[in-house]
């Protein structure tokens, strides 16, 4: 575990998968779970000998990013000064500057692009924490009209890469294969969005293109001229490797 300083608000704190699996994290629920990463931080926080960081701030911030050896955990503190907000005494006036202040917050990545007006002032004026940002309705299209399954394929330059980001890719798959053709090797992912959300699937997709590549055959090609070489749980198979 590394500590790094951005600046004065902000700090990286880098984590591998073994100190994830050392304080019995799974990264699945972690990602999708706020509270397992604030109840994180304050954990480590003594240990860093950063108590005292941000003491001082209104509102604190967490954002996990994960990556090939881990998460790195971005924490940003800041103060709101309400005096200097100069917000305007009418109503439509002062909805507006509201509207322009939140999509001004939302540019700088302090809060999500298309949140709820009424969510995100209840935030700024001190109704929810910052921390609570994952829990703000953003105006999106309904997930319920997402296909329940999902699958990508994935090629590699060789069994090598596959087993290195089998390895190095800490998340499960509803399932996973493993074909030959034309020389290369294919992975087909198969992923249930329902269950997982599409925020995660997408994260998991983009941490996996780090070792290998999107691939337009389909399964049906792979099963019907490509060599299987392992049909069921291919990432679980390839970890042991």
């Amino acid at each position: 575990m590394e500590l790094e300083n951005i600046n004065e608000n902000t700090i990286k704190i880098k984590m591998t998968f073994d100190d994830l699996r050392d304080r019995g994290i799974n990264l699945s629920e972690f990602l999708t779970n706020q509270d397992a990463v604030e109840e994180l931080f304050y954990d480590i926080s003594s240990e860093l000998d950063i108590s005292d960081k941000f003491i001082e701030s209104d509102v604190v911030s967490f954002q996990v990013r994960p990556n090939s050896k881990g998460i790195d955990l971005m924490v940003r503190g800041e103060k709101v000064n309400m005096e200097d907000l100069d917000l305007p005494s009418d109503p439509e006036e002062f909805t507006k500057a509201l509207e322009n202040m939140i999509k001004s917050r939302a540019e700088n990545g302090d809060l999500p692009e298309n949140v709820d007006l009424n969510k995100a002032a209840d935030m700024l004026f001190g109704g929810i924490n910052e921390s609570d940002i994952d829990n703000i309705p953003i105006e999106e299209e309904e997930e319920k009209d997402l296909p329940e399954y999902t699958y990508f394929t994935l090629k590699f330059r060789n069994i090598d890469d596959a087993v290195n980001m089998a390895k190095n890719i800490n998340q499960s798959v509803e399932e996973s294969e493993l074909y030959k053709y034309l020389d290369k090797y294919y992975m087909t992912i198969l992923q249930n969005q329902k269950l997982m959300g599409p925020k995660l699937v997408k994260s998991i997709h983009s941490q996996m293109l780090e070792f290998g590549q999107d691939e337009r055959v389909t399964r049906e090609t792979l099963t019907e001229y490509g060599q299987p070489l392992i049909e069921y749980d291919a990432l679980d198979i390839l970890r042991q490797m």
